[in-house]
């Protein structure tokens, strides 16, 4: 059986890099490997989910089993295979150590509940600037939310 005639060569280029992370994966780490947005990656999925090469796991996607997980893995170079593992977005943990002094004071108004527009206002930046310290500070956190912002703000 060959991957490369089963599914369409999107839905493949997907498989390959979601099989790079693991027999089991978050949509959303296959998305910022791919820097896209996970919609972007809806149809690719449900093709996938479809031919029966992944189920729905929980909160994430597996592979059916480890003959199909393999079978990709298999078709990916070795050097790709290890860029792609190397670059893998990893959890941080502790990660508030890992922000910026202004990323501390952003997160600190924003988990108190204010918008980009009143933080932008409050730290003399343009909300276009907090946004983009915001989205860095989700990254950094491995965060998706305002909500899980503020539940992880260090007391």
């Amino acid at each position: 059986m060959s991957t490369e005639t089963e599914y369409s060569t999107d839905c493949h280029h997907v498989l390959r890099v979601a099989a790079a992370i693991g027999r089991t994966f978050a949509l959303h780490d296959v998305a910022d490997l791919l820097q896209q947005p996970v919609a972007a990656l809806l149809p690719v999925i449900d093709e996938a989910l479809d031919r029966g090469a992944i189920t729905a796991h929980g909160n994430d996607f597996a592979f059916r089993d480890d003959g199909v997980w393999r079978e990709i893995l298999a078709g990916i170079p070795q050097p790709v295979l290890h860029s792609l593992r190397v670059t893998r977005p990893a959890p941080q943990p502790d990660g508030w150590d890992g922000l910026s002094a202004i990323e501390q004071n952003i997160a600190q108004l924003v988990a108190e509940g204010m918008t980009n527009q009143q933080v932008s206002t409050k730290v003399f930046l343009s909300h276009h600037t907090v946004n983009y310290h915001l989205r860095q500070i989700f990254r950094k956190l491995n965060i998706r939310s305002r909500v899980e912002l503020a539940r992880r703000l260090p007391s």
